[in-house]
């Protein structure tokens, strides 16, 4: 994370606005960090499935589709991040019983 803050300082200037996919998921450390350091940080989503077809996956596309994403948007049109703390660790137990209970639910019915 300290990598991604000084690259972000190096190679800008003025104010700041990171595109973070998955804020409250595998983002949540980057969103917290770039927090930290007063980066202005807004949630974007995943393109759709039918924008990629015959695209394909890879970090670059994503990167410039979350860019492109959010270009010539208002800031009050982007998404803000979700609370942190005791909501997200809420979401987490959740999900993960979900996961937990959907096998084992599968495995009972007879």
């Amino acid at each position: 994370m300290k990598r991604a803050v000084a690259w972000i300082g190096r190679n800008t200037t003025g104010a700041v606005l990171a595109a973070v996919e998955g804020t409250g998921s595998y983002g949540a450390s980057l969103t917290r960090t770039l927090g930290k350091e007063n980066i202005m940080v807004v949630e974007v989503k995943p393109p759709r499935k039918e924008a990629r077809a015959g695209v394909g996956k890879t970090d670059e596309i994503d990167a410039t589709a979350a860019a492109m994403g959010i270009l010539g948007k208002d800031l009050e049109q982007l998404l803000q991040p979700r609370s942190d703390g005791v909501r997200a660790a809420v979401s987490v137990l959740l999900a993960s019983r979900r996961r937990v209970d959907q096998p084992r639910t599968a495995s009972a019915m007879p």
